[in-house]
C-alpha cells in the first residue's frame, strides 16, 4: 500500500511540473538559508565548548564608578585577584591568569637560530600565563608536557602555525625565541610545548604562551604577581560543582573592601562572568580580540525560523491552490472505496516525498555554497559541522515538522470533499478562500518587515559612517611604534624619532605626520581623573585622555575654539601643558571655553599640574554606536604608540615605499606594520556591517520564496477563472480590464500584509535602535520604499500568469471550459 502511495506521489510531482517546480524552489530556498543560519547561531553559540568543565568555569570582571557614572566595564582584572580568591572562596578550587604584556602591540619575536634566515615578527596574540593554563583549559600538546612546560621562567609553547613560520619543517623543541619590547625588555625563551591552532570558536585566542614566572625578574614584582591596582589580567576560576553563584557574588564584595582601598566618591564592583557567556556578552573594553553580539545572534534565530514558516507557507497555498484541480481525483478515490485516512496518508505521503527531496537538494546546495556562506558571515565555520549529531536531528526534525504543519492541512482540506460535488467539479472557490488568502498575506506580512528593516539597517549602517568625527581621517596611513629600540639613551632615542618623522614629511606626497598614545577607532580606553582649581576636593571627573605631539591637532584638522596648540615655540609645553575639548571644559566648569584657557587643572594619577592652553572641538574617539566622551590631551614631543601620515591618496604606493626605506635605516630588526585609519575606524562596524549583509541576504532570499508562491498561485487562480476570462472578453471587455480584474485580488491582499507589518515593524526597528547612542531618523519614507518594493515585486510575480491569460482568444478559453 505505502509503496502505491510513493510511486502514485512521484508520478503526480512529475506530471504537474510547474507545480513541483514553485514548491521545490520555495522550499529549497527557505530549507537551505534555514540550515546554514542554524549553523551561524549554533556555531556562535558553540564558543568555549571543546574547553572541558567550561560550565564550571568563570572570568573575573571589573567595573569602576566615580559617584554613580561607570566610567569603566572591563574584561581585564587585578593580577592580585587570583590567589586570594582561591585562599579565601572554598568555592573556588583552581584559578589560572594571563598577564597582558601585548596589548600595546609593539612587541617583536626574533628566532635567530639561523642567522641567515632570522625572522622577526610582531605577534600581536600572546601573553604570560601561569604553569596551570593549559591543564585547567585543557588544551593538549602535540609535543611537550602541558603540566611543565611552562613551570620555568623563560619558556615558552607556540602554536604549530608559529612554529612553522620561525623554524619550517625543523623540530621546535628546544630551540630559543627572542622577545624585545619598547620598554627594552630583552628575553630569551626556550620552546617547550607546541598546540594545535585553536578553533575559532573561542573567545582567548593565541599564538603564543610564556611563562608568568618570567615577569619575576620584573622591576615592581608586585604589579605582576600580588597587585590589586595593576589592571593587566584576565583572570579565571574553576568553580565546584553545584556552587550557587549568586551567593558567592555576595562575598566578592568584603573581600574587595579588604585588599584594595576605594578612594571616598569612587566604587569597584567585581562579577563573575561565566565561560560560555563571554562572546556573546562581551565586556566594553579590554577584551582579547573580536567578540560577538547576543542580540544579532537571536535575531539571526528569529529570521531562520520566519524563513522556514514563509516556505512552508508557500507550499500549504501552493497546495490548496491545487484543490480544484485534484476535487475528481478525490472523488474518484472515494467512489472506488478510498477511505478519508487512506487519502490523508495519500496526500501526507505527497508532502513527504516533495520535502525529502527538498531537504537533500538544499544540503546539496549548502555544501557547494559553503565558502561563499561563511564568507557572507564573515567566519570560519568547519564543513565538518554538517555531520554533527545533533545537526542530523534537526534535519529529522525539520522532514517530519514540514510534513505535520504543511501537510496536515491540506490533505485534511482534499480528503473532506463530497464525492459527487467532486466529481462535478462543483466544491466551489468560495470555501477556500481564507485559506488561500491567509498564507499570501502571512507571506508578504514578513516580506516587508524584512525589506523594512534591511533598508533601515544599511541606512543606520550609512548614516554612523558618515557622520562627522570632529577630526579628518581619511587619506591617512597610521605606522606602529617600534618594539626594538635602537638605543637606551633617551635622547638618542627622541633624536631618532625626531629624524624618522621629518624624513617622512620630505616626502612631496606627505601633508603632515603626528604621533600619539591612541588614535580614533583605538578602543582600548584610557581614562584619568581630572580636577580643576575651583573644584573641591573629591569633586573629580573623569575624561578620556590621548597624549600627543605637536602635530597631532593639525595633522587631523581639529578646531582650535579657544586658545591655542601646543607649539614647540612653547619649550614647557611637554611638561606643563593639556588641551581639552569642548564637552571636558564644560565638565570641568566653563560653559564659555574662553574661560578655561590658562586655568590649572590637576591629573592626580600623575601627581601633576597643568596649564589648559586651547579648547578644541568635540571629536568622535570610538564608533557612533557610543556616546561623545569628554577628551584631555597632554603633550609628548616623540614616542607614544601610533605614527599618524596625512598624505595624497594617489601617492599611497610611493609614500609606503619611502616610508619602508627610512624604517629599516631607523629600526632596525622591526617589521613594518601600517593600516588606513578609515578603514581601522570602520572596523568598529563590522559586526552591524556583518549583520546587515546577513539578514539583507536572507530577506531578498525570503523574497523570492514568497513570489515564486505567488506566481503559483497566480497560475492556478487564472486557470480556474479561465471560463470567466472567456465571457468577459466575449461581451466586449478589454485586455486591461481584464488584467487589473484578476491583478487587483493579489494587490489588495498585499496591502492589507503592509498595513498589518507597518506597526509591528516600527516597533522592532525602534528596539534594534535603542543600543545605538547616535540613531538615523525613522522616517516615513523608509516604509513607503518598502511598500513600492513589495507592491512591484508582487504585481510583477503575476503579470505574466495574468496577462497570458488575457490575451488568449475568448474562443479557446470557453473550448476549453
Amino acid at each position: 500500500m505505502w509503496k502505491n502511495y510513493l510511486f502514485s506521489s512521484i508520478r503526480g510531482l512529475i506530471n504537474h511540473k510547474f507545480y513541483t517546480l514553485c514548491n521545490l524552489l520555495g522550499l529549497v530556498g527557505g530549507y537551505s538559508a534555514f540550515l546554514f543560519l542554524i549553523q551561524y547561531v549554533a556555531f556562535e553559540k558553540s564558543y568555549e565548548n571543546f574547553i572541558p568543565n567550561r560550565d564550571n568555569i568563570v572570568r573575573v570582571t571589573l567595573d569602576k564608578y566615580r559617584g554613580n557614572e561607570l566610567i569603566v566595564s572591563g574584561a581585564e582584572s587585578y593580577v592580585g585577584m587570583g590567589p586570594v580568591f582561591l585562599e579565601e572562596l572554598p568555592e573556588v578550587v583552581a584559578y589560572t591568569r594571563t598577564f597582558n604584556a601585548s596589548t600595546r602591540r609593539n612587541s617583536v619575536i626574533s628566532s635567530e637560530e639561523n642567522a641567515s634566515a632570522a625572522l622577526a615578527l610582531k605577534v600581536k596574540n600572546y601573553y604570560y600565563a601561569d604553569s596551570a593554563f593549559l591543564n585547567f583549559f585543557g588544551h593538549e600538546l602535540t609535543q611537550g608536557d602541558p603540566t611543565t612546560a611552562l613551570a620555568l621562567p623563560g619558556q615558552v609553547v607556540i602554536s604549530r602555525s608559529l612554529a612553522k613560520m620561525f623554524f619550517g619543517d625543523d623540530d621546535p623543541m628546544g630551540k630559543t625565541l627572542r622577545l624585545r619590547n619598547e620598554k627594552l625588555n630583552d628575553d630569551l625563551h626556550v620552546v617547550t610545548g607546541v598546540f594545535r591552532d585553536l578553533p575559532s570558536n573561542t573567545h582567548l585566542r593565541f599564538d603564543m604562551l610564556l611563562s608568568y614566572k618570567t615577569l619575576a625578574s620584573r622591576r615592581k614584582q608586585e604589579n605582576y604577581f600580588s597587585s590589586w591596582h595593576s589592571r593587566r589580567s584576565y583572570t579565571y576560576l574553576a568553580l565546584a560543582p553545584g556552587v550557587d553563584r549568586a551567593a558567592l557574588a555576595e562575598k566578592l564584595p568584603e573581600i574587595l573592601s579588604q585588599h584594595k582601598d576605594i578612594p571616598e566618591g569612587k566604587k569597584e564592583a567585581i562579577h563573575l562572568q561565566p565561560l560560555s557567556e563571554i562572546h556573546l556578552n562581551p565586556k566594553d573594553s579590554d577584551e582579547p580580540g573580536k567578540q560577538g553580539d547576543g542580540e544579532i545572534v537571536r535575531f539571526m534565530g528569529i529570521v531562520a525560523l520566519v524563513i522556514i514558516l514563509l516556505a512552508w507557507a508557500n507550499y500549504i497555498n501552493l497546495s490548496t491552490s491545487r484543490v480544484l484541480a485534484r476535487s475528481v481525483e478525490v472523488g474518484v478515490r472515494k467512489v472506488l472505496g478510498a477511505m478519508r485516512p487512506q487519502l490523508i496518508a495519500q496526500f501526507m505521503v505527497d508532502c513527504l516525498v516533495i520535502n525529502f527531496v527538498s531537504i537533500l537538494i538544499s544540503l546539496l546546495v549548502l555544501i557547494l555554497m559553503w565558502n561563499k556562506l561563511n564568507a557572507l558571515a564573515e567566519l570560519t565555520i568547519p564543513i565538518d559541522n554538517l555531520l554533527q549529531g545533533w545537526f542530523g536531528l534537526s534535519l529529522l526534525g525539520i522532514l517530519i515538522l514540514s510534513v505535520l504543519l504543511s501537510g496536515l492541512y491540506p490533505s485534511l482540506l482534499l480528503s473532506s470533499f463530497h464525492p459527487i460535488r467532486a466529481l462535478t467539479g462543483k466544491i466551489g472557490a468560495t470555501p477556500l478562500k481564507w485559506q488561500k488568502q491567509f498564507p499570501v498575506v502571512f507571506q508578504f506580512f514578513i516580506s516587508f518587515a524584512l525589506i523594512t528593516s534591511t533598508i533601515f539597517f544599511h541606512r543606520q549602517l550609512e548614516f554612523m559612517k558618515t557622520q562627522d568625527l570632529g577630526l579628518n581621517i581619511d587619506q591617512t596611513l597610521v605606522i606602529e611604534l617600534p618594539g626594538v629600540l635602537p638605543s637606551t639613551d633617551m635622547e638618542v632615542l627622541e633624536n631618532t624619532f625626531e629624524s624618522y618623522r621629518n624624513q617622512i614629511v620630505e616626502h612631496p606626497a606627505v601633508y603632515n605626520v603626528c604621533s600619539s598614545l591612541t588614535i580614533p577607532g583605538h578602543t582600548k580606553a584610557y581614562r584619568t581623573s581630572v580636577r580643576a582649581q575651583h573644584m573641591a576636593e573629591g569633586s573629580n571627573v573623569t575624561l578620556r585622555f590621548n597624549s600627543a605631539d605637536f602635530n597631532f591637532i593639525p595633522t587631523f584638522g581639529m578646531e582650535i575654539i579657544a586658545g591655542r596648540n601646543f607649539s614647540p615655540l612653547f619649550p614647557n609645553d611637554p611638561d606643563s601643558a593639556i588641551v581639552v575639548t569642548e564637552s571636558a571644559a564644560a565638565k570641568l566648569g566653563f560653559e564659555n571655553p574662553e574661560e578655561i584657557v590658562g586655568e590649572i587643572v590637576e591629573l592626580p594619577v600623575f601627581k601633576e599640574k597643568y596649564e589648559v592652553v586651547g579648547v578644541i572641538g568635540d571629536y568622535k574617539q570610538e564608533s557612533f554606536k557610543t556616546e561623545m566622551e569628554p577628551m584631555v590631551i597632554t603633550c609628548t614631543s616623540w614616542g607614544s604608540n601610533f605614527y599618524a601620515v596625512k598624505m595624497q591618496s594617489d601617492q599611497y604606493q610611493n609614500v609606503i615605499s619611502h616610508i619602508e626605506t627610512i624604517w629599516t635605516q631607523s629600526f632596525p630588526g622591526n617589521p613594518l606594520e601600517y593600516f588606513f585609519l578609515d578603514d581601522y575606524f570602520n572596523r568598529q562596524y563590522q559586526n552591524e556591517q556583518r549583520f546587515a549583509r546577513l539578514f539583507g541576504t536572507f530577506a531578498l532570499l525570503a523574497v523570492i520564496v514568497g513570489c515564486i508562491g505567488l506566481i503559483g498561485l497566480s497560475s492556478y487562480s487564472v486557470h480556474l477563472r479561465t471560463k470567466e476570462i472567456g465571457i468577459r472578453k466575449a461581451l466586449g471587455s478589454s485586455v486591461s480590464k481584464v488584467f487589473f480584474m484578476i491583478t487587483r485580488d493579489f494587490v489588495k491582499l498585499v496591502l492589507i500584509a503592509i498595513i498589518f507589518s507597518v506597526p509591528i515593524t516600527y516597533f522592532l526597528i525602534r528596539q534594534w535602535l535603542n543600543d545605538f547612542a547616535y540613531q538615523a531618523p525613522l522616517s516615513l519614507w523608509t516604509f513607503l520604499v518598502a511598500a513600492c518594493l513589495i507592491l512591484l515585486v508582487a504585481f510583477l510575480s503575476v503579470t505574466y500568469q495574468v496577462l497570458n491569460a488575457a490575451l488568449v482568444n475568448p474562443i479557446k478559453s470557453l473550448r476549453y471550459e
